[in-house]
């Protein structure tokens, strides 16, 4: 028959917890009083805070450069992912955004992105301050695929964004 034994607190600890016990005690109604507090600032922040709406298209890079000597330069996505936010791109997703036609539906084959982002058009067109900000593009590495995702606090907006980046 073995006796196990089992260590006893020492004095000083029983001490040292019966005054953090105390502590508690006494101060148990300014704990609850802050922890209400601070609880019903979160809840107040969640609900007066704005929601950020994002969506998201893909689009599939198939282009090849032909260089002058008549070699095939592959796809650079760096070069394609900076594209999707350059002015020409962002005055083209910003003339689609404004067209009711694209926003009700995107893939209506009655749009007519071409003529919609002609050259005199975007020529025309001023560029929407801060438009950019609202769009990031990722690229899975090995991949040709552009993920560009929008985001706004109106999902409508947030759909055309991502949308409009896509078709641009």
């Amino acid at each position: 028959m073995s006796v196990q034994a089992t260590r006893l607190p020492s004095d000083d600890e029983a001490v040292r917890l019966r005054e953090y016990l105390g502590v508690l005690r006494r101060r148990k109604w300014w704990i609850i009083s802050i922890t209400f507090v601070a609880l019903a600032a979160a809840v107040l922040y969640a609900q007066r805070s704005t929601p950020i709406f994002e969506a998201s298209s893909n689009v599939q890079a198939t282009q090849t450069v032909l260089l002058n000597n008549g070699a095939a330069q592959g796809l650079s996505m760096q070069t394609e992912s900076q594209a999707v936010t350059s002015e020409p791109v962002t005055k083209c997703a910003a003339v689609l955004m404004a067209n009711s036609t694209f926003r009700a539906d995107p893939s209506n084959p009655a749009i007519e992105v071409d003529k919609l982002c002609d050259a005199e058009i975007l020529a025309k067109t001023a560029l929407p301050p801060g438009l950019d900000r609202n769009v990031s593009v990722t690229n899975p590495p090995q991949s040709t695929v552009l993920r560009i995702a929008f985001d706004s606090p109106q999902k409508a907006v947030a759909h055309a964004g991502a949308e409009a980046f896509g078709f641009a």
